[in-house]
């Protein structure tokens, strides 16, 4: 591809490279992991939640499946993460039901006072 760019350059890929200086790899190694570390980090906060200090077993995982309706037979066409996430889904549905509950409670009650 350089000799295409730059036709000066050698066609030959041997003769090519010999143009440049043979260095250590362990040399630039430093150089290299911390350029490497600076491209995994990130400044953008996580949106995930925070980890629950719950450590998941399979008697829990089996509770989760449970709890929202998953029978063993079902397992077989499901990942765990894919029942950890409608756990999850459900839970958030189920916060939000009880948010509207109490709104409508609010709502009758501030009604009946009045």
């Amino acid at each position: 591809m350089a000799y295409h760019a730059d036709r000066s350059i050698a066609g030959n890929i041997d003769d090519w490279l010999d143009q440049f200086e043979m260095f250590s790899i362990y040399e630039i190694l430093p150089e290299i992991l911390e350029l490497w570390g600076a491209n995994l980090e990130t400044e953008v906060q996580s949106k995930k939640l925070p980890k629950s200090s719950r450590e998941m077993t399979t008697a829990l995982f089996l509770l989760r499946c449970v709890e929202i309706g998953i029978n063993i037979s079902e397992l077989d066409l499901l990942t765990i993460g894919m029942v950890l996430d409608i756990w999850t889904e459900k839970n958030q549905m189920m916060v939000l039901n009880i948010a509207r509950w109490l709104d409508r409670r609010s709502l009758i009650n501030s009604n009946l006072r009045s």
